[in-house]
């Protein structure tokens, strides 16, 4: 993504960081180009990471919080992972567009519903991951099939883990592993006197009306 720099004019209150989007097309529709604040962040391992955020003010969005938010993604990363292959749902089995969604949908309840019965009767370790949707799924596969009544004391002894991981769980020489090259910091350039220009005609505009 190319940034744009210096173009202060576009918005009422700016600070260091504040970067613009304004694409050629939206210039010669004469719209107005979007403000958004850069945050650079480097984690633990000292890698550097670029986060863009359409709330300009440190004050409600801090470069702590934004570390938070983007480390929370990985839930997001875990719940398509169980989607997928815990539930076998990389693929739809429907041969329609209305049957699909109406099965997308009902393997969504079903993946809440094992989210919620593991918050609420797998047991917990400060500091550790917990059992996954997987081992849930077995337990209740095993409740149904041996007519177990006693399930919830079952998934009480579902043991977390614990430990810390020493290296990737995944394949070393997985035929179709990507690897794609890291996006780097976001390229930016300063604004150009024609851009200026038309900002500046932007905003006398939006006063006058």
């Amino acid at each position: 993504m190319r940034l744009i720099e210096n173009l202060g004019v576009a918005v009422t209150t700016w600070a260091d960081g504040t970067v613009w989007v304004w694409p050629a097309d939206q210039q010669r529709k004469r719209r107005r180009p979007l403000a958004l604040r850069l945050i650079t962040l480097t984690d633990e391992r000292n890698r550097t990471m670029y986060l863009l955020t359409s709330v300009l003010e440190a004050r409600r969005l801090n470069d702590v919080s934004a570390a938070r938010l983007y480390a929370m993604r990985w839930g997001v990363e875990v719940t398509f992972r169980a989607l997928k292959q815990t539930l076998g749902r990389r693929k739809l089995l429907s041969d329609s567009p209305r049957n699909a969604r109406t099965e997308l949908s009902w393997a969504m309840i079903g993946l809440w519903t094992l989210l919620l019965v593991k918050a609420q009767r797998c047991p917990r370790v400060p500091g550790g991951g917990g059992q996954g949707v997987a081992a849930v799924l077995r337990v209740l596969r095993r409740a149904m099939t041996n007519c177990c009544a006693d399930v919830w004391r079952a998934l009480t002894r579902v043991k977390p883990d614990t430990y810390r991981r020493s290296c990737p769980k995944k394949a070393r020489h997985w035929p179709h592993k990507k690897r794609p090259k890291p996006p780097g910091k976001p390229k930016a350039r300063n604004v150009t006197e024609i851009e200026l220009a038309l900002a500046k005609d932007l905003e006398t505009i939006d006063i006058a009306a």
